[in-house]
């Protein structure tokens, strides 16, 4: 059965690639307390460090499965940089002074093999109101313009309803 990725990169570059074509210089705030940031600790200030991640100011910027990873420059040396999606808090945008609280978003919306687990375990134990049926079946859905029933792939129910 196939699984769905982590969808932290994806919502990430969504949120920087909107600052980008907007013409905002997208910042991130990171709390550096947290297990695997790799930041240079000079500039960090009480757990935090707020780094511009303007395609100018880095290189070699990727975001992967579980982290950001890039390379900047501190006073002249070059610093690889590591910032767990957990990591993240605010996506600053410098010049209009708005902030999206990140790592909140990418927690709260991310659908992991872990966490499709958990709600699959979830759903088995509790009725979820949502019930999938086969391509099949013509017992409910709605007519094309031909007047054919077709199938929609699911069909809510009721909590009274007996799971068949």
């Amino acid at each position: 059965m196939p699984h769905l990725l982590s969808f932290k990169p994806y919502l990430f570059y969504a949120y920087y690639n909107w600052f980008v074509s907007s013409g905002i210089t997208p910042h991130l705030m990171v709390n550096t307390s947290v297990k695997g940031v790799e930041v240079p600790m000079d500039y960090v200030h009480d757990h935090h460090i707020v780094l511009s991640i303007a395609e100018s100011a880095v290189k070699d910027f990727c975001a992967g499965p579980t982290c950001l990873t890039f390379k900047a420059t501190f006073a002249g040396h070059s610093e690889t940089i590591i910032i767990p999606y957990s990591a993240m808090e605010q996506l600053i945008a410098k010049e209009t002074n708005m902030a999206i609280p990140l790592g909140a978003a990418l927690t709260a919306l991310d659908i992991s093999e872990s966490q499709q687990d958990d709600e699959k375990e979830e759903l088995e134990n509790e009725n979820s109101g949502v019930e999938f049926v086969s391509d099949d079946s013509t017992e409910k859905g709605d007519e094309n313009s031909d007047g054919e029933l077709i199938s929609s792939g699911f069909e809510f129910v009721d909590d009274d309803d007996e799971k068949k």
